[in-house]
């Protein structure tokens, strides 16, 4: 029986865990933290419940193959509640718009565009559909994807249809006139904590998947889909350390061999990183130059809960704000190394009084870098709540409040410098994020939105389904050359 160490429980570190322990490995996962989630969390203050780090669930037939596997009807653990409306858009015009995988629903919010925009949205799918056939067979669906696969001339014809030289935003203004319409759809990219101006047409996948499938919530949060997991992995023999943290990664003749903690010593056939790979590498194997220019990593987040006395019934449960100057952020963020005076603000809610208010800002610099006041500009984003998007009083209804910035999330999630996909997904290299395998040394293997296939929570869990896949077959290709 082999033994494997994963190191960190977020989403993608249980599923691997999960499936490893399927195998017949025997599996131990080691979590920094006293509780699993990785960079989702729930908070609770009193009656205000919150979730943190939490992207809109697609694609519930993937999580469901995790428990199927197990022996397990999903029905029996998790509830997932399709979503009539994926997210609600506010604009500067007062125009209000439902983006929704209803085609009716989305036919009915297209009524407030051009003609020529209305046939461009359905020309736009009928492409992104395309593309998707591709992504899914190269990317979604092959753990073993490597670059050496695109130098095939049927690998080389799917990545170019990928459209692998145009950006998200160069793609959209390709369909859309409407600078509303170019807002919502590049505003995917900020899933991956990525500019739409630099990131590869692929991201559009994200929205794609959402405007056809649908999103869907878990009853009770997407924290019971950890709590679930968690229980899972006890029941299927994984053990579980909390309040562990790994110090070290330990190597032998360029080969894994365990992990050393402050307490303990672990040895080990094969080892998963569910940790950021510039942080594992940069800590765990103490790898040297990594990255010297900020601008290569992706963005962070400022994150305002809000626990207010008063419901706004104009607000479902994800709703994006956006400024008169749609995508400034992003230049403010990758180009300027600026937080933007004037973000799009996303708030989500559990329910109507517990609002995680979030916009992106840049990981936290090599170099000096402005951070403002934490209160002052949480009290920015309120004014505009307040005075542009009818929010009225809600500076006055506020009843407990947290802050959370890069340095924050940096400590809780372990991501580099808080920067939480880790490198930008960012022109061509988008195509070629950190291997599932580590390329100097064989038995280590990495999962988790800083690899491929990325950052949303379903992709994450693709993620660890793909890792424990690769590692079953190096093993069986180690018992061939036996």
């Amino acid at each position: 029986m082999n033994q494997g160490i994963v190191i960190g429980g977020g989403i993608a570190g249980l599923v691997s865990a999960i499936r490893l322990a399927l195998d017949g490995h025997a599996v131990t996962l080691l979590e920094k933290q006293d509780q699993l989630g990785g960079q989702i969390k729930r908070i609770e203050e009193g009656k205000h419940v919150f979730e943190i780090g939490a992207t809109p669930i697609s694609m519930p037939w993937v999580i469901e193959q995790v428990f199927h596997d197990a022996g397990q009807r999903l029905t029996e653990t998790l509830d997932f509640v399709p979503l009539s409306v994926n997210s609600r858009h506010f604009f500067h015009n007062s125009q209000v718009i439902d983006l929704t995988a209803n085609p009716d629903h989305m036919a009915y919010q297209l009524k407030y565009f051009s003609l020529e925009d209305r046939l461009g949205f359905i020309d736009y799918l009928n492409r992104l559909q395309s593309i998707y056939k591709g992504v899914e067979a190269y990317w979604l669906n092959n753990p073993l994807f490597s670059w050496q696969d695109l130098l095939s001339l049927k690998g080389m014809k799917a990545w170019l249809s990928f459209h692998p030289f145009q950006s998200m935003d160069r793609l959209h203004r390709y369909f859309f006139d409407d600078p509303r319409l170019i807002g919502m759809m590049n505003r995917y990219a900020d899933y991956m904590n990525a500019s739409p101006f630099k990131m590869p047409a692929l991201g559009a996948m994200i929205g794609y998947l959402e405007l056809t499938q649908g999103t869907y919530q878990v009853r009770g949060g997407v924290w019971q889909l950890i709590v679930a997991l968690e229980k899972l992995a006890q029941q299927v023999g994984v053990t579980i350390h909390k309040a562990c943290q790994v110090d070290e990664i330990l190597v032998k003749d360029e080969r894994v061999v365990g992990v050393r903690s402050s307490e303990q010593k672990w040895e080990a056939d094969f080892v998963v990183s569910n940790v950021d790979t510039l942080t594992a590498q940069a800590t765990l194997l103490k790898r040297k130059h990594l990255l010297t220019d900020e601008e290569k990593l992706s963005s962070s987040k400022f994150i305002c809960l809000l626990g207010i006395k008063k419901e706004y019934d104009h607000l479902i449960h994800h709703n994006v704000f956006y400024p008169e100057q749609i995508g400034r952020e992003f230049v403010d963020i990758f180009e300027r190394g600026e937080w933007p005076l004037t973000p799009a603000i996303d708030v989500q809610t559990l329910n109507g009084n517990s609002l995680c208010i979030t916009v992106p800002v840049p990981a936290r610099g090599f170099q000096d870098q402005r951070i403002p006041d934490y209160k002052q500009y949480k009290a920015q984003l309120v004014y505009q709540l307040e005075t542009e998007w009818q929010l009225e009083g809600l500076s006055n209804q506020i009843e407990t409040e947290m802050m959370f910035g890069p340095k924050e999330l940096e400590s809780w999630t372990g991501s580099y410098r808080g920067a939480l996909s880790g490198m930008a997904y960012h022109g061509i290299k988008a195509f070629f994020s950190p291997s599932l395998r580590d390329q100097k040394l064989e038995g280590l293997y990495y999962t988790g939105g800083t690899t491929r296939p990325g950052s949303t929570t379903t992709l994450s869990v693709i993620s660890g389904i793909h890792v424990s896949d690769m590692i079953g077959f190096d093993l069986s290709q180690k018992v061939v050359q036996a």
